[in-house]
């Protein structure tokens, strides 16, 4: 039976990943910092915090894993990185994607590295849809993390023929999202209905590529199981989605009056991320409507 070896394996991709792994009669090994309530049945949960590299490498050496995907980063939601330390946790990221690249360029039986990288990294990119060939140029310390891992694991793989992408990951969720992110947070607003909260979000009238996150983790499967050395590849919708959308929708579904004549934002728009290599390369298809995760999300808040 073949392994694959996922961090992070209890954030939202972690969780998604591990089930589609399983269908497809994999051994799951997650590494995670400490167990909660959301395990996956079938899988083997390691706690370790990826700091000691003798340790992961003892971990490799045991799971000989066929496949490794790298999603474990200490990150925040937008709204509170000023409250962080992000200097250290930049430092922190780093060691440990390190400690796990150089042990994992030493198992002979792996077959693919995978590093989830993030949109984020083309921050500062003046162009509205960026591609696999856009330049990075973000300063964030969570995305300069990102930018600097990445260009180490591109130096590791040519050296030593090592097949390793780094994934561009574009907004996504899901039922399994933090509830510090914008989209479970907006959700839990109208249910807690707070009005400030959501006329704040309407007035910043944010916009950007937003996916359901099962159709970007089938894609990172799809990769994984590729033969195909490809670098790096955006997995996105390809498309612009307006945050006010939802809050027309929510609207709908509850009583509430929101001052929609207060003056929005014209400039709050993210970047867009073409998928065209990932269309070419591993058929990735981005199926749905996003309004649809958005009421899977109210519908599970609801019930808890």
């Amino acid at each position: 039976m073949k392994t694959v070896l996922i961090t992070g394996a209890l954030g939202q991709d972690g969780i998604i990943l591990s089930k589609i792994f399983l269908k497809k009669s994999y051994k799951v090994l997650g590494i995670i910092k400490k167990k909660n309530k959301n395990l996956v049945k079938g899988v083997k949960y390691i706690v370790n915090n990826l700091k000691s590299k003798k340790k992961i490498f003892k971990i490799l050496n045991k799971s000989n894993p066929s496949i490794i995907i790298h999603l474990a980063a200490i990150n925040n939601s937008y709204y509170f990185r000023e409250k962080e330390n992000y200097k250290n946790n930049y430092l922190l990221n780093l060691v440990c994607t390190k400690n796990l690249i150089q042990s994992a360029v030493k198992m002979k039986k792996l077959k693919k590295f995978i590093f989830a990288g993030s949109s984020l990294m083309f921050k500062n990119q003046k162009k509205i849809i960026v591609n696999e060939n856009s330049i990075f140029r973000s300063k964030d310390f969570y995305s300069k993390y990102k930018i600097d891992s990445f260009r180490y694991l591109q130096k590791i793989s040519k050296k030593n023929n090592f097949n390793s992408t780094t994934i561009l990951l574009f907004n996504h969720d899901s039922i399994y999202r933090n509830e510090k992110f914008l989209i479970p947070k907006l959700v839990k607003s109208f249910i807690r209905k707070d009005k400030d909260y959501i006329e704040k979000i309407f007035c910043l009238n944010i916009s950007g590529d937003f996916s359901n996150a099962e159709n970007i983790c089938y894609g990172i499967y799809k990769l994984s199981v590729s033969k195909k050395k490809i670098p790096k590849i955006i997995l996105s919708s390809g498309k612009r989605f307006f945050i006010n959308d939802i809050i027309d929708f929510l609207i709908k579904k509850f009583p509430l009056k929101i001052d929609k004549n207060l003056k929005v934002s014209k400039n709050n728009y993210k970047h867009i991320g073409s998928n065209k290599l990932a269309r070419k390369l591993i058929n990735y298809k981005n199926k749905g409507n996003f309004l649809n995760v958005v009421n899977q999300i109210l519908k599970k808040q609801i019930k808890n």
